[in-house]
């Protein structure tokens, strides 16, 4: 069990990244759709169980009841979370049965199960979410395909600006399930220039650069508002303070503390995600994002990163 709860802790500290990066897009997409979906947010959760849950585990390892329930606990609300509020954000559900795989073994951990049908459960589960992470996919990419055929396929969102307009095209992992009736009604209530449903599933927005601008200042603000719970939050309750520069490729974060904890560093992934996700969306390349912390009472950084050197 011990070596299980350390590959799983480490397992979902690098899922977390994945899904901060992909919560950020869902819910810039939601805000663009005007869904009413907030799948973004609840990813946002799930990955916050999923750092919170693999930091626990892995210092809960040799064995304790009291940490086998934090586990269990932690990784049942992001199970729940993520399943009842994916919505158009497939993805969340695998995150989710990732959550439930690692709740229930904490719980039959408590239970005093023997190691065998531990072992047993875990490859069970493991092979159904592979079968949920395949068919559920492809499902959704089959009912999303159109007769049109001219675009290309995309796995990450693609701004192209052009003289008065801007087209934006959104994965088909956060597309959701529509018809082009449905988009054009969506164009038309919104005022897009066009809603374009491509053969890949994805999704493609054509738009005037002022409706562009706007979609621009409600991410800043998405951002802004995210860097804002992280001060003083649970997971990083030593951090008083995050600026970022205009286009979030340069964040200076104060904390109290003196040396940065696993939590606190792994940090820089959000960093970088955010970074990445304003990048996407402005259609403007970047070549790296810097992450500076700097001591809140002598002013000293205590560590750098940056993103072109992962």
């Amino acid at each position: 069990m011990k070596t299980w709860k350390l590959v799983s802790g480490i397992l979902s500290i690098i899922m977390f990244v994945f899904v901060t990066f992909q919560s950020c897009a869902a819910g810039a997409y939601n805000a663009l759709s005007s869904n009413g979906e907030v799948s973004g947010s609840a990813g946002a959760l799930v990955a916050v169980m999923l750092l919170a849950g693999g930091i626990v585990s892995i210092a809960c390892r040799k064995g304790n009841r009291g940490g086998n329930i934090a586990i269990a606990i932690l990784y049942g609300i992001g199970s729940f979370v993520g399943v009842m509020m994916a919505g158009s954000y497939t993805d969340l559900k695998v995150w989710s049965f990732w959550c439930l795989v690692c709740s229930l073994l904490a719980t039959i951990s408590i239970s005093g199960f023997k190691t065998a049908s531990i072992i047993t459960t875990a490859s069970l589960f493991f092979i159904w979410t592979l079968f949920v992470l395949f068919f559920g996919s492809n499902d959704i990419v089959r009912t999303n395909k159109t007769v049109n055929n001219d675009s290309n396929s995309s796995a990450i969102f693609e701004t192209n600006k052009g003289l008065f307009t801007v087209d934006l095209t959104v994965p088909a992992d956060y597309a959701g399930n529509h018809t082009q009736q449905e988009l054009n009604e969506t164009a038309e209530e919104f005022g897009y220039d066009s809603i374009t449903l491509n053969v890949d599933g994805s999704i493609t927005y054509k738009m005037t650069k002022r409706q562009h601008e706007e979609l621009m200042d409600e991410t800043r603000k998405e951002i802004n508002n995210q860097l804002q719970d992280m001060i003083g939050g649970e997971d990083y309750p030593s951090f008083t303070d995050i600026k970022a520069n205009s286009d979030f490729t340069e964040f200076t974060v104060t904390t109290t503390s003196e040396d940065l904890n696993m939590t606190e560093s792994m940090s820089i992934f959000v960093f970088y995600t955010y970074g990445g996700l304003y990048s996407a969306f402005s259609g403007k390349d970047i070549d790296n994002i810097h992450v500076k912390y700097v001591n809140q009472n002598t002013g000293n950084v205590i560590s750098e990163a940056d993103s072109k050197d992962l």
